[in-house]
């Protein structure tokens, strides 16, 4: 999944998609591997979103701050 350029887009399909097979998960380990799986997928996403010169910063801190609130 990772080191490929893709588009924010693709990154923040990708991420919610592992977070919700995260949420599924019984085990406590593989839930917290797909969480951290997760996490870099919306990191991804935001680094994307900065490469892409968006024109609205707030979203780009939006993506992060969400993102560290599922670290938590």
């Amino acid at each position: 999944m990772f080191c490929r350029n893709l588009k924010p887009d693709e990154y923040l399909q990708e991420a919610k998609r592992l977070k919700h097979q995260a949420d599924n998960l019984e085990d406590r380990f593989d839930k917290s591997i797909k969480y951290v799986e997760a996490v870099l997928a919306f990191i991804e996403c935001g680094n994307a979103m900065e490469n892409e010169k968006i024109s609205e910063p707030q979203k780009i801190y939006k993506m992060y701050e969400e993102t560290l609130i599922l670290l938590k």
